[in-house]
């Protein structure tokens, strides 16, 4: 914090892991690491808001860098949870374990409060029945056990506070399936199950920790099930159906909710989704697991048109903008008046606008515009098609296909 240019970049990736490796050195016990990472943890994201707040970041940087931190305190958990259980359990020979990240975690685009959407995935293409320590276990057992160890490892308070908030309900068959998914269950669960809104879930994931040669698998699943051949209207309809859902559970009492209001956030990731699953298996490279980047490759292999996708792209600059500066406030808004006074010179300096009246004016205008294009390249098509599939969608959870829970802006 004394040197002076401290706070005038965002921290790259391999500055972020060796300051945890310093923070957490190998002679720590299980508990101590977790205190370390916390604290660790805590800095980090103090460090990347006073830069966003000093406007040294942008919002796209300071999404992430947050990103990188959680990616760097998962890699630096999960080989500690691994040696702990391994004392009791032993270990699989050529045995592995990944985690993958959805939402705005896999897009790396998580704001300072945004849960972690994640999904375990163990190997199950091992030789030995039950593993080699002390007290033996099966496969799915084990692993199981990993999971709920790991899970704990991430959420569970220490004297050095909370890390992170842990979502797995986007795993295979999500509250009913177990907490890690063989990749055997896995693959055959997004070759023939998954549901629309878990397809579109899957065009935001990257493995963020764990084995690099499972990862490797994991992806090639994801990237067979994202390629699929698809109906235009069929895909339209059941996109359609899901943002219904979400509209009618998750009203937005105003524009300044950017997230769930029409035009807003929900809009542009589903505009981008249902273009990826529709033209992916002609364009294998549209998967980007981040929205602009995705909405970049859309226009660049002509599957969206160029002067929507500016409108797309300056939008979603704008309500990330405004998303993370009140998520890191703890100002989300939950009236129609909108945040407090104290937040316009903030909110002014942050999207470059003179006032707040000017700001509030072009949200009205973007947000009308983006809507027309979500009408019109997916509510439309969805209109001539037949009812959507069953499958289309969850149930009433108040879960999105970006794979972050619903929650206020």
């Amino acid at each position: 914090l004394l040197d002076r240019g401290f706070f005038d970049r965002a921290p790259e990736r391999r500055e972020l892991a060796d300051g945890l490796a310093a923070a957490m050195p190998e002679e720590c016990n299980f508990e101590e690491s977790l205190d370390a990472v916390r604290r660790w943890c805590a800095e980090a994201r103090f460090g990347i808001g006073v830069r966003f707040l000093r406007g040294t970041i942008s919002a796209a940087q300071a999404g992430a860098a947050y990103s990188d931190v959680a990616d760097a305190a998962l890699s630096a958990i999960l080989p500690r949870v691994e040696a702990a259980f391994a004392e009791k359990h032993g270990r699989f020979e050529g045995g592995g374990f990944c985690v993958l990240g959805l939402g705005k975690l896999g897009g790396r685009e998580i704001t300072a409060t945004s849960d972690l959407d994640l999904v375990f995935v163990y190997d199950d293409r091992l030789a030995d029945a039950q593993s080699n320590g002390a007290r033996p276990l099966a496969p799915s057992h084990y692993y199981a056990r990993f999971a709920q160890r790991l899970f704990s490892g991430l959420t569970a308070p220490t004297s050095e506070g909370g890390l992170f908030e842990v979502d797995l309900r986007l795993r295979p068959l999500g509250d009913k399936g177990p907490l890690a998914s063989s990749f055997t269950a896995f693959e055959d669960y997004e070759a023939s199950q998954a549901w629309t809104w878990e397809q579109m879930a899957l065009t935001r994931a990257r493995v963020v920790a764990g084995s690099e040669s499972l990862a490797r698998d994991v992806m090639e699943v994801v990237a067979r099930t994202v390629a699929r051949v698809r109906t235009a209207e069929t895909l339209a309809a059941d996109v359609a159906d899901m943002r219904r859902r979400l509209a009618e559970n998750r009203a937005a009492p105003s524009h300044w909710h950017v997230k769930n209001m029409p035009g807003g956030i929900l809009d542009i990731e589903f505009v981008a989704q249902y273009l990826i699953l529709l033209h992916a298996a002609a364009h294998p490279g549209l998967r980007q697991a981040n929205t602009i980047s995705a909405l970049k490759a859309l226009r660049a292999a002509g599957c969206l048109d160029t002067e929507d996708a500016d409108t797309l792209l300056h939008a979603a600059g704008l309500w990330q903008t405004v998303q993370a500066l009140l998520r890191l406030t703890g100002a989300v808004p939950d009236l129609a008046e909108g945040p407090p006074p104290s937040l316009h010179p903030l909110l002014c300096r942050a999207t470059r606008k003179p006032d707040i009246r000017v700001l509030e004016a072009e949200m009205q205008e973007l947000s009308g515009a983006v809507r027309g294009i979500y009408d019109r390249l997916v509510a439309e098509p969805a209109a001539r098609a037949t009812p959507p599939d069953a499958g289309a969608g969850p149930p009433d959870t108040g879960e999105t296909s970006t794979g972050e829970t619903s929650k206020g802006e």
